[in-house]
């Protein structure tokens, strides 16, 4: 007996038939976002040295961005933000308030310099989408990020204190309490000097001090190309030597620009602290 095709595949599926599999999509990655932190001066300066009574306008910056891969990311055009909340103030971060408001990828905020010497000034900022979710901040993807600046308030020398508005006189006087001893340091001959790459420059370094109160005794110096002077606290792993009216110092000039800064700070016999003064020099390194 001849049996059908139609009945062969009958019998086949009754014995084990499967149906046709579809392919289920695969689901779509959940983004990565995140909001980066940014506290500039003007034309994006991170440090800023200015006279004290100035008033000074910082912008903060809030940047989402996401990632495309664990070492690449690109800007979050699409995001999810709905609301933030921030504060700005002395130090590197601050305690957030309770109130939210609409996201904002920048804010201005003026600042007046009311202090002589180096202050680190700080945002601190949480985000949320619609749901109330919190989207990360910072490049550790914490809860809230913090990011800040230094702003350096300098007194005019030139005016007696007697002659300047009483605000300063009393800023400055505050100053002259903690740090009573005032000085000067200069770095080089020329703002601008050159040399042959791999050669070695003498830098002459010339220091001044003064206090009101006992004689100049000591001194500490500190080479570091950091923008700014240095704090009190930063020069902690400096030694003390003997108060020098100069010094040289030896520099290897290498190839295109580098910066030479030296940093320094004075003690008299009573242990009286100046602030930390800096100067600097830039070496044009031919070949």
């Amino acid at each position: 007996m001849k049996i059908s095709n139609l009945w062969i595949a009958i019998l086949v599926c009754a014995l084990g038939c499967a149906a046709p599999i579809t392919p289920t999509p695969a689901p779509t990655p959940a983004i990565k976002g995140h909001v980066v932190l940014a506290i500039f001066g003007e034309s994006g300066a991170t440090a800023l040295t200015t006279g004290v009574g100035n008033a000074i306008t910082l912008t903060i910056a809030f940047r989402p961005f996401k990632q495309i891969d664990p070492t690449n990311e690109t800007d979050w055009r699409e995001h999810t933000i709905a609301e933030m909340r921030y504060c700005v103030g002395a130090g590197r971060a601050c305690d957030l308030p309770a109130r939210w408001m609409p996201f904002a990828n920048n804010v201005r905020v003026p600042v007046n310099v009311d202090w002589i010497g180096v202050r680190e000034y700080g945002v601190t900022a949480q985000f949320r989408d619609a749901r109330g979710a919190i989207i990360p901040a910072g490049n550790n993807f914490a809860e809230s990020a913090s990011n800040w600046m230094t702003i350096t308030g300098i007194a005019d020398e030139r005016t007696p204190v007697a002659l300047q508005p009483p605000a300063l006189q009393t800023i400055i006087a505050n100053a002259r309490a903690t740090f009573p001893v005032t000085g000067k340091i200069q770095v080089g001959e020329r703002p601008i000097i050159g040399g042959k790459a791999g050669s070695a420059l003498d830098i002459k370094v010339k220091f001044e001090a003064s206090s009101p109160r006992a004689e100049i005794k000591e001194m500490r110096v500190k080479i570091s190309p950091l923008g700014r002077c240095l704090t009190s606290e930063e020069m902690n792993d400096a030694p003390w030597e003997n108060f020098l009216a100069e010094k040289i110092y030896p520099v290897r000039v290498a190839i295109n620009w580098q910066t030479f800064k030296a940093h320094a700070q004075y003690r008299d016999t009573q242990g009286n602290l100046s602030p930390v003064y800096c100067g600097e020099v830039v070496i044009e390194g031919m070949p």
